[in-house]
């Protein structure tokens, strides 16, 4: 359903059409253990698959994304969960989507409200 939506078209008081958040995303966290040899070992735990809006950049918004956000190539759209109030706890998260794997850059409350978080995400290769 649904198509592209920019993320201002999740801001509090707007009304977001169902079948929008129309992608399976799964978050995962980070949890380094040591081997034999005192090596570090890097496992990914999902936190919780949720529904999402993801919205690819391209042009100038990617251009401005990255003047922020070194590597941005998506935003993700979620509802909002109280894990991303940490931004600690969201720098050792990615997203795991179709395959592919997105490192968290940011967490982003849409005008601070507790109903949508956008993901500001890089997509690429995440081993630790």
């Amino acid at each position: 359903m649904g198509g592209l939506m920019h993320p201002s078209a999740f801001s509090p008081g707007r009304t977001v059409p169902i079948g929008v958040l129309d992608k399976r995303i799964t978050i995962q966290q980070a949890s380094i253990t040591r081997d034999a040899i005192g090596g570090p070992v890097v496992t990914w735990m999902d936190v919780a698959t949720v529904w999402a809006h993801v919205h690819p950049l391209a042009g100038r918004e990617l251009i401005n994304a990255q003047s922020v956000y070194a590597e941005v190539t998506h935003h993700m759209i979620i509802r909002w969960q109280a894990v991303f109030d940490n931004p600690v706890t969201v720098a050792a998260m990615r997203v795991s989507y179709a395959g592919r794997h997105f490192n968290i850059g940011a967490a982003i409350h849409i005008e601070e409200g507790r109903r949508f978080i956008v993901l500001s995400v890089a997509e690429g290769l995440v081993d630790g």
